[in-house]
């Protein structure tokens, strides 16, 4: 009675803990529209940040640094696809609003059903375009009646397209790589990629406009180091605690938090429409649907298997 006990005490710590790792997850984009800096100096910052606390984890957990290079090849391609990820996300929420921004993100389930039978060779699920155009009736009706938002809106999807994108790829390459080690690459990449690109478009004449004063630094080491280094060392740990099955489903509450905080901190519920939290709810019904309809089908299957 004792050890149940305290396994019930160790899952509801576990479980709490998740969700405040999600409530993290949901601040960014809120903490990303409040730092006054461009959004690509926005992203050069948090990446430098979080390789340099990935090379620390790397080498505080004594892995190693050394993978195959066609591995390698993959990892920083990947990388380029997380700064991509980011740069659209900030882009978002900074030409729009933290909501419009999240709406777009809470598509990363629609495209991670389009892409996962394409990169894993497994058969597309009836769920998965069921939940799809549930999505897509959504934002129809966010398209019909928010259209002068509609480029963050669509920045937005663009970001969640990226998250879908990577989020696979590292399926993948955690099979066989150190999931910390793959990370820095990854961090090191993106980090690379956005210096070249304010190399490339005279972004770095305006370094002196973007020093961040000591709030923005606070702001950044937040993103950096608790959004990306902290989250992913402790979500790598909880999974040996939660199931898969929970921790998305978690995860997929990422876009509500925001949102609330958002219509919180930025009064947001004031400059959006009846009918965008219709559409903003029909499209996270469909993304808290996903994991119970995962779940009916394993079950459907195993039963059809053991008649």
């Amino acid at each position: 009675m004792i050890t149940n006990t305290a396994a019930q005490n160790d899952s509801w710590k576990a479980q709490l803990k998740l969700h405040f790792i999600v409530l993290i997850w949901g601040s960014t984009a809120i903490v990303g529209k409040w730092i006054g800096l461009d959004t690509a100096w926005l992203v050069w910052y948090r990446t430098m940040i979080a390789t340099l606390g990935l090379a620390f984890l790397v080498w505080f957990y004594k892995a190693s640094f050394r993978v195959e290079a066609r591995s390698l090849v993959i990892m920083l391609l990947t990388g380029c696809v997380v700064c991509g990820h980011w740069f659209l996300f900030f882009f978002s929420a900074k030409v729009s609003n933290v909501s419009i921004c999240l709406i777009g993100l809470s598509t990363t389930t629609l495209w991670t059903a389009l892409l996962g039978p394409l990169i894993n060779r497994t058969r597309p699920q009836w769920y998965e375009f069921l939940l799809g155009l549930l999505v897509v009736s959504g934002l129809l009706v966010i398209f019909r009646f928010e259209s002068g938002k509609l480029i963050g809106l669509f920045l937005g999807i663009g970001s969640a397209f990226c998250g879908a994108l990577f989020s696979l790829l590292n399926g993948v390459l955690v099979k066989r790589n150190n999931s910390y080690t793959l990370s820095f690459y990854e961090m090191l990449a993106a980090y690379v990629l956005v210096a070249v690109y304010l190399m490339a478009s005279g972004g770095l004449g305006t370094w002196q406009e973007n020093i961040p004063n000591p709030q923005e630094i606070l702001a950044l080491l937040f993103l950096g180091g608790v959004c990306t280094v902290y989250a992913f060392a402790a979500c790598v740990e909880l999974y040996r605690k939660i199931s898969v099955f929970a921790s998305n489903l978690a995860i997929n509450l990422e876009p509500v938090y925001g949102i609330v905080m958002a219509i919180f901190f930025f009064q947001e519920h004031q400059e959006m429409s009846i009918e965008f939290y219709l559409g903003a709810s029909i499209i996270v019904l469909a993304v808290l649907a996903y994991p119970f309809l995962v779940s009916f089908e394993k079950r459907r299957l195993d039963k059809k298997a053991n008649r």
